[in-house]
């Protein structure tokens, strides 16, 4: 499939999910960010300025996983493709997806800093992604997440735990953030 075809998907089924829940706002905002990247894609819009700012991982993570894990899954892809689109922009040529390097905060979400820069403890949280015997089982209606106990707060509102989302069978994080 296509990059196109992948924004078209992923789409489609957000606005159909829409359909089902109209009053949520968070995916009211990632069905006009995926239409944004299908004009981007599609070369009806050529202002690439907004990529850094979309933030759909999270919108998928945190509201659409609950409301359909499909459509979350879909939306990850597009996340992935929009980190390509990133790097190509930027001219990195650094694989964000095969682990986070050792001692790095920063996730392969966009570049944007998550849990372990809010503990310091970025070295346990590179053992949490890349040793399964650190991170347990995945839950179990979705075999790419895993919710990782702390052991003390680790997010702003006292969260002790991790929701770490990677592409299952693989060490590649799509995203992480503080859970109860």
């Amino acid at each position: 499939m296509t990059r196109r075809g992948l924004f078209e998907d992923a789409l489609a089924s957000a606005r159909e999910l829409l359909e089902r829940y109209p009053f949520s706002v968070p995916l009211k905002s990632a069905v006009e960010q995926i239409e944004y990247l299908v004009d981007l894609e599609s070369g009806k819009e050529v202002d690439r300025s907004k990529l850094p700012r979309i933030n759909l991982g999270v919108i998928a993570a945190r509201e659409v996983e609950d409301m359909d894990s499909g459509v979350a899954g879909k939306i990850y892809r597009v996340t992935s493709e929009i980190e390509k689109m990133m790097r190509n922009q930027s001219g990195d040529t650094h694989d964000f997806h095969n682990s986070v390097p050792a001692g790095s905060a920063t996730a392969p979400r966009l570049g944007r800093p998550i849990a372990p820069n809010q503990t310091g403890d970025t070295h346990h949280f590179c053992k949490i992604v890349r040793v399964p015997t650190y991170r347990g089982q995945p839950l179990p209606k979705d075999p790419g997440a895993y919710v990782v106990p702390m052991g003390r707060a680790v997010g702003q509102g006292g969260e002790t735990s991790i929701k770490i989302i990677v592409r299952p069978g693989t060490t590649e994080v799509i995203t992480a953030y503080p859970v109860r």
